[in-house]
């Protein structure tokens, strides 16, 4: 933001096709800026959205052809 510069560490994963991973990065965005809107989003909220779409990437990134994981699967 202009404000701060936040970093959040990659997920280790074997990786088997990359298809649909930044896809997977966007969606996360979106459906944070959905349920907390932006200015929140923007705020408190933005570290754990990143590392929530770092996540949500990396087991898109363990499977063949675009399947970003469920909402289960990242509660896990």
């Amino acid at each position: 933001t202009n404000e701060k510069e936040i970093e959040v560490p990659g997920v280790s994963v074997d990786v088997v096709d990359t298809v649909g991973a930044g896809d997977t990065v966007g969606a996360i965005l979106a459906e944070a800026i959905y349920n907390e809107g932006l200015a929140e989003l923007l705020g408190q909220r933005l570290e754990p959205t990143l590392r929530r779409a770092a996540k949500a990437s990396a087991i898109t990134c363990s499977r063949a052809g675009a399947q970003p994981p469920s909402a289960a699967e990242l509660l896990s």
